[in-house]
This record gives structure tokens, C-alpha cells and sequence, in this order.
């Protein structure tokens, strides 16, 4: 598997981690009118330039405790694991992070160490784009950009 199917499969579907309902499909929502979106689900988030906010140490909660997937570092670098590996690097993604207030778009790239299965891998630099859909607190939703898969996660 290269470092693009990896990544495709492990932020949108794994994202992470294991991540059970954590995904999902645009297709698979339930229609609901607009009433009923508003009053559930506050506006797209109001994320600040330099997106302090989005920062943290994000996963879900699992039998076994917390599964971390993602952690967003303040100094623009991310690290992702993969089935529940934190803190072993055997399947693990880290990469620069940005996010652009304006569009609400999170973009991640690839470009520091890649390892799958314990071996570094030497591929080419990809970069997966999530609009970010919501954001309070210790909840965030990604959609991922190509999949349209919705990521929910919580902040530990």
C-alpha cells in the first residue's frame, strides 16, 4: 500500500484509529430539515487566523480507554496513528499541518515520517484537505474533501 492509500484510508476512515462510528458517509445522514440543523448543530465554526483552536490531542473513547488518533501541535506539525497504535510508531503519519480561516480547511501533508507496518517508507509527499465543520470545545467534525466522509472526534 503507498503512503497516498494509506493516508487516504488511515485519516478519513481510520482517523482515526480504529475509530468504529466515528465516520460517517455523507449518503448515510439522515434528512433532516433545516430547523431541526439549526437548532442542533451551531454555524460553521468562527476559527481564529492562527487556529490555536484547532490544536490538541484528538481520538474517541473507546472499551479500552482513549483512543488517540490525531495530535495537532501548535507549531503547525501534526502526528497520526493509526488502530489504536499511540504511542508506537509501526503505523504512524507526522506531517505539517495549516488551516485557512477563510475556506474553514484544514490541510494535512506527509512530509516528515511515514512508517507502515514498523518500516519507514520513502514515498511521494501527499497532502488530504477537511473542511472543518465543527468545532466546540472538545468536539470536532472533518469532512474529508475528496470522500466527503464526516471525522467526528473529541479532545482529550
Amino acid at each position: 500500500m503507498n503512503k497516498k492509500k494509506l493516508l487516504c484510508f488511515a485519516i478519513p476512515l481510520m482517523l482515526l484509529g480504529g475509530c468504529g462510528d466515528a465516520t460517517v458517509k455523507k449518503t448515510d445522514k439522515q434528512i433532516e430539515s433545516s430547523e431541526t440543523k439549526k437548532e442542533s448543530k451551531p454555524e460553521t465554526p468562527n476559527i481564529s487566523k492562527d487556529s490555536k483552536e484547532i490544536a490538541g490531542t484528538w481520538g474517541e473513547d473507546a472499551e479500552n480507554g482513549f483512543n488517540i488518533a490525531l495530535i495537532i501541535h501548535p507549531d503547525g506539525i501534526f502526528e497520526q496513528y493509526m488502530d489504536d497504535t499511540y504511542p508506537k510508531k509501526t503505523d504512524y503519519v507526522k506531517g505539517h499541518w495549516e488551516y485557512d480561516s477563510e475556506a474553514k480547511i484544514l490541510k494535512l501533508t506527509n512530509d516528515i515520517e511515514f512508517y507502515q507496518d514498523g518500516e519507514r517508507k520513502e514515498d511521494s509527499v501527499e497532502t488530504l484537505t477537511f473542511t472543518v465543520k465543527h468545532l466546540q470545545e472538545d468536539k470536532l467534525e472533518l469532512e474529508e474533501s475528496e470522500t466527503e466522509e464526516l471525522i467526528k472526534l473529541q479532545k482529550r
